[in-house]
């Protein structure tokens, strides 16, 4: 199966970082999860 998101929050933050949006961990921890929830429904 593709690859459709970030496998971690370190991973989201690092995305969100190489695409110049200001992001620290927090924002990356709480938008992992949305992520791979919408990723499994």
């Amino acid at each position: 199966m593709a690859n459709l998101g970030p496998a971690s929050a370190d991973e989201t933050l690092a995305l969100l970082q190489k695409g110049h949006y200001v992001a620290d961990r927090s924002l990356a921890t709480v938008l992992y999860p949305a992520l791979e929830q919408r990723r499994n429904w």
